[in-house]
């Protein structure tokens, strides 16, 4: 599976997000994809599966860094479950803070773009 989001580092004076300090220049954030397998009525079935972490440098300069993450998942790491609820996570690592041009449902769920497919 793919998924996506785009990243900003929140500048100084910013008008799309606050926090930004004349400290850095920059944003360091991870991102990754979470899969939690699910039983047919939602409800967890086993851990999460966490795929690799990708690492970005958003500058003061860039807007809207696309952080694409991949997750290969087989079927015998889902144990059976029918089904998988997946998030991209972002956690700021270092600098400004990040921004999510997604749009937000709540204070902490982004939307993001996905894509799975099977072989």
């Amino acid at each position: 599976m793919v998924q996506d989001a785009n990243l900003t580092t929140c500048i100084v004076d910013s008008r799309i997000c606050s926090g930004g300090t004349a400290a850095y220049k920059y944003t360091k954030a991870d991102t990754w994809i979470e899969a939690q397998p699910q039983a047919p009525d939602g409800a967890p079935c086993g851990g999460p599966i966490k795929g690799p972490p990708a690492h970005w440098n958003i500058t003061d300069a860039r807007h809207h860094q696309t952080a694409t993450n991949t997750l290969k998942l087989t079927k015998s790491q889902l144990g059976g479950c029918t089904q998988i609820r997946t998030t991209l996570k972002v956690r700021n690592v270092e600098g400004n803070p990040v921004k999510i041009h997604a749009g937000h449902s709540s204070g902490q769920i982004a939307a993001t773009h996905g894509l799975a497919y099977t072989l």
